[in-house]
């Protein structure tokens, strides 16, 4: 093994050894150190190998000094979660690191507390004999050092088997917890494209994962979301369909008003002729009628049309399960526009003063995501001043011209005025604004009014009847 240190693992690969000398100066690694080193200098070294290499197999004897690491990862190579836990993080070095410094602290940080107590005792004495011994092997204080050593380790050895029940509890707890953040950090980066093909983490993943997890510590409104993100990435797949969409095959030829990406290229040579010129004044003629040939296209292409403003009500009333619904969805919606380059702004919104716009410029980071689904007013509840920027926005910008409107709301607001629908009804005849809401919990009469699409959904359990019924919903605009 050459300048490996000992380990109690056996026929161990250089190429794991290699990979652990890779990752063990990374910052995850080194914070998690100082809480781990009280109790044992080796634990994540060893507890790396054992993750990272599917096949690791504990040597039967470990070598001198390596008694409790042994003794800890033994128990816990005995559990179903140990199992799951390696196989999320099989042979990804980046990911094995993660699962190393979060069940090396979480196991630790769980221990009873007399075993945590015997554990530092045992490991002081460990380092006061290794210094003796190397300062003066023959003394009569290397000899009583390391008796000593021994004795803390008897000591520490009666203590785990008195506590193996509350061990095998606090490793099972551990490796549960690591796998899960673990999943969801994966979750979360894919759905946000950070993470590459292959489930393969490098240090950008880490590092966005790291932020996820500080963000997600505490927040139990944020973590619920992410329980409720796998039935609403089902709602917004990335179906295909045959679509005039699609660029794949010419079909044939169409005369139409001018489009400059699909306009025929014999047509170029009149659009390029001199101004004045037989050419270029029947050009004009035509372009005038909207006679000029245009190709068509069939292929497949994700459905969906243009931009998407969202407006989601974070009032009083949407407070709890409510809201971490339209969170779910919300994030659901905002990955898929991301995943095929379509604009999207968010609108939370409560009273007529409390709302604010997000229009991420480019690919939002995650900790900017997930502060901007924290936003949450409690407010009364007011969707017009924020539906009013959205149809002004759609009106003013040619970017926006083929935007629709989805409100997530539990629909307990006022009545809207005139003037509200009068700009509305302007809006619908152009550019032909299309306003989806999915109500949640309560009758949706102020939305009667305007909604072009309202879809009611109750029961926030069961999962496939509320897929049918969002998916209603969001029909024509993802």
């Amino acid at each position: 093994m050459g300048y490996y240190n000992p380990t109690i693992w056996e026929n161990l690969l250089n190429s794991d050894r290699s990979a652990w000398d890779s990752v063990k100066d990374e910052e995850v690694i080194e914070e998690s150190r100082g809480e781990c080193d009280r109790y044992s200098r080796n634990l994540m070294e060893q507890a790396f190998y054992g993750l990272y290499d599917p096949l690791a197999e504990l040597s039967e004897i470990p070598p001198e000094g390596m008694e409790v690491e042994s003794s800890l990862l033994n128990k816990a190579m005995e559990m179903d979660e140990y199992l799951s836990l390696r196989d999320e993080v099989y042979s990804d070095r980046m990911a094995s690191m993660l699962a190393t410094a979060a069940f090396s602290t979480e196991l630790l940080s769980k221990l009873p507390e007399d075993v945590k107590k015997d554990l530092e005792e045992h490991q002081q004495a460990q380092q006061e004999a290794a210094d003796k011994q190397s300062s003066d092997p023959d003394s009569e204080e290397a000899r009583n050092a390391a008796e000593k050593a021994k004795q803390s380790l008897e000591k520490l050895q009666q203590s785990l088997e008195r506590n193996q029940a509350q061990i095998e509890n606090a490793a099972a707890n551990a490796m549960e917890k690591t796998e899960k953040d673990i999943k969801d950090g994966k979750k979360m980066l894919g759905n946000l494209g950070f993470s590459p093909k292959g489930g393969k983490l490098d240090k950008t993943d880490v590092q966005n994962m790291r932020r996820l997890a500080e963000m997600l510590k505490g927040n139990e409104r944020l973590r619920k979301m992410i329980e409720l993100i796998g039935s609403m990435e089902h709602i917004v797949s990335d179906e295909m369909k045959k679509s005039v969409l699609g660029r794949e095959q010419l079909v044939d030829y169409q005369k139409k008003e001018l489009d400059l990406e699909d306009l025929a290229p014999e047509e170029f040579i009149g659009l390029g002729a001199p101004q004045g010129s037989a050419i270029h004044t029947d050009f004009m003629i035509r372009l005038a009628n909207n006679e000029l040939l245009h190709c068509r296209y069939e292929g497949e292409a994700p459905e969906g049309r243009g931009p998407i403003i969202i407006l989601k009500d974070t009032s009083g009333s949407m407070d709890g399960e409510r809201l971490e619904f339209a969170n779910a969805l919300e994030f659901a919606v905002m990955t898929r526009m991301m995943k095929e380059n379509r604009k999207f702004i968010s609108i939370p919104f409560s009273g007529s003063d409390s709302w604010y716009v997000y229009e991420p410029a480019g690919r939002p980071s995650i900790d900017e995501i997930l502060i901007h689904l924290s936003v949450n007013y409690s407010g009364g509840t007011d969707p017009y001043p924020a539906l009013n920027w959205a149809i002004d926005r759609i009106l003013e910008k040619q970017d926006m011209k083929k935007a629709g409107i989805l409100i997530i709301t539990d629909g307990e607001f006022e009545y809207p005025d005139a003037e509200f629908m009068n700009k509305l009804t302007a809006a619908r005849d152009n550019p032909g604004v299309m306003i989806h809401s999915i109500v949640i919990g309560c009758e949706p009469y102020g939305l009667r009014e305007f909604a072009d699409r309202i879809v009611s959904v109750e029961d926030l359990s069961g999962t496939e009847k509320l897929n049918d019924q969002v998916s209603e919903s969001l029909r024509d605009l993802i």
